[in-house]
């Protein structure tokens, strides 16, 4: 497994479509950006699923994690929605989640959202081709 870390979200699109020609399956993360004193996840339940979600991506050899960490206060903010938030193919509603995204179709529909990341069985099935 590759990864890939887009920290401006103004960018995703740019990284995705460098990735487009290649074979490999590419999943997207959404999650907590870490502490630079812990380096634990703002987020608890990105904490618990970042390991799971990271091993299981490991295990295929063609994968490309894109991770994209979110800043606590923007996530936070009500009055200005996250671009995550609102960007009509992503629409994220909680962290983390993880997509599996794809050149033709892009984001898919069905996404592994919170603890969902975190359920070995889901995430099986989740990555299997």
């Amino acid at each position: 497994m590759s990864t890939v870390r887009v920290a401006d979200p103004s960018q995703l699109d740019a990284v995705l479509n460098s990735l487009a020609p290649a074979p490999a399956s590419v999943f997207v993360l959404f999650f907590g950006t870490e502490d630079e004193t812990t380096q634990q996840s703002w987020c608890p339940d990105c904490v618990r699923a970042d390991p799971k979600v990271r091993a299981t991506l490991a295990a295929l050899p063609d994968a490309v994690l894109v991770a994209c960490p979110i800043d606590r206060t923007p996530w936070k903010d009500a009055e200005h929605p996250h671009l995550y938030r609102t960007r009509n193919d992503i629409r994220l509603t909680a962290i983390p989640t993880l997509f599996r995204w794809n050149k033709n179709t892009g984001f898919g529909k069905h996404p592994l959202v919170e603890n969902e990341c975190e359920d070995d069985a889901k995430l099986a099935a989740f990555v299997a081709p």
